[in-house]
């Protein structure tokens, strides 16, 4: 009985607002579990539904419908535990893999071959990309979340990072970026322009900056 009380609590104590779960105490494990589970299920489909065997073609239907599920409002609830980072690679992981039965490549052997990037690179890319529009003014929400350091001899668009007693507070959107941020190169800092901007971004190796394990091909297949 205690048991069905605390599940029945921690569920009504969740609300969905913009199509993002969030726990009452900040936390959005519960959304990534849902979305994961939602992706698994497509996954299954898109093999079921397409007799054809062909990589790009079944690449292409995860990138059109699963992949935008797990990238939906990321920069609202981008994970900072461990688990969670490697519960949202695993879909990607798991879909490559079978693209690839036969063979015993690692999973950043697959990416490249596919030409794809990591999920949570590509998180990483969707906050700075937003940053950059925020301090631009191309947006004004948000406009109060980065400030310029303040040191005085800040010439590299360096950011001021708030103080953090807590993860939640150390990997919130805000402060997350401005660490990646400030080890970006100066020239990809001080640029006015966002294509120009989208540009430098591509040939930077964000995979440095990732948390989550098996990029290098090393643990994880």
């Amino acid at each position: 009985v205690l048991e069905c009380f605390l599940k029945y609590s921690s569920e009504s104590l969740s609300t969905k607002d913009l199509g993002v779960l969030m726990s009452s105490d900040g936390k959005f494990s519960k959304h990534i579990f849902e979305i994961v589970r939602k992706s698994h299920s497509l996954c299954i489909q898109i093999h079921k539904a397409f007799y054809s065997k062909d990589k790009q073609l079944l690449l292409k239907a995860f990138t059109t419908y699963v992949r935008p599920i797990l990238e939906y409002c990321s920069v609202v609830w981008s994970p900072f535990y461990l688990k969670d980072i490697i519960l949202i690679e695993k879909v990607q992981r798991r879909f490559t893999k079978r693209l690839f039965e036969s063979s015993n490549m690692t999973y950043s052997e697959r990416l490249k071959l596919l030409e794809l990037e990591s999920l949570e690179e590509r998180r990483i890319k969707t906050d700075l990309l937003h940053c950059f529009k925020t301090l631009r003014k191309f947006t004004q929400r948000g406009s109060d979340f980065f400030q310029l350091s303040k040191n005085r001899f800040n010439d590299k668009q360096d950011l001021y990072i708030n103080y953090s007693r807590t993860d939640m507070r150390k990997f919130w959107f805000a402060n997350r970026t401005a660490k990646i941020w400030n080890k970006l190169s100066p020239s990809l800092k001080c640029t006015k322009s966002l294509a120009v901007f989208k540009e430098i971004l591509k040939e930077t190796d964000l995979a440095q900056f990732c948390r989550g394990p098996g990029f290098d091909g090393s643990k994880c297949p």
